[in-house]
């Protein structure tokens, strides 16, 4: 019980060891070996920070492919998410004194290590590698602990004419992508 205080910690090497104890708790349903699955989270910490290639370069040596790691990715974002959710409620209920709150790690976890707005708009079409893209033009903070969805979506809205100007480096995929994602969304 006293390890899962390490999930907290922005080292993510202090998480293994605990990982490995939960999973164990439910050791079926993880998409491949439980060793694999804890170095996925490891490396998954970095997703605002590294682009998808990136992470598979990272992920290579475990023999991870895209198919994989969206696989993986839903494991733990629903999954592993539900059984440390269980996990920490469990615990402030049997330890009382030692005030253990693992919820800031499984808000992370539960959308990907990615800010709020970024795996919510994801939802909605707007792949985290365009959000990205936007975020570097200092357009959009999606960092902002204030931006909630619909603020996001409204400031979206705002820069829809002229958003294939003010990011460089959209390619024709990504006009396409975005249009969609538009068309989706649409106006009020």
């Amino acid at each position: 019980w006293r390890g899962l205080g390490h999930l907290n910690s922005p080292d993510t090497a202090n998480w293994e060891w605990i990982l490995h104890k939960v999973i164990k708790l439910s050791p079926a349903g993880w998409d491949g070996p439980h060793g694999k699955f804890v170095q996925f989270i490891k490396i998954l910490s970095q997703n605002w920070d590294l682009s998808i290639p990136a992470l598979l370069d990272q992920l290579d040596p475990l023999d991870l492919g895209i198919e994989q790691f969206f696989k993986l990715e839903k494991s733990a974002t629903f999954k592993l998410t539900a059984l440390l959710n269980d996990v920490n409620v469990l615990q402030k209920e049997i330890l009382t004194e030692k005030n253990i709150d693992i919820s800031p790690f499984i808000a992370k976890l539960s959308r990907a290590f990615l800010p709020s707005c970024v795996f919510e708009l994801e939802e909605y079409g707007l792949p985290r590698m365009i959000s990205k893209k936007i975020h570097a033009t200092g357009l959009i903070d999606f960092l902002s602990e204030e931006l909630t969805l619909h603020g996001a979506i409204d400031q979206l809205n705002a820069l829809r004419d002229g958003i294939h100007e003010k990011v460089p480096g959209l390619d024709a995929f990504d006009r396409y992508v975005l249009n969609h994602f538009y068309e989706g969304i649409g106006r009020e």
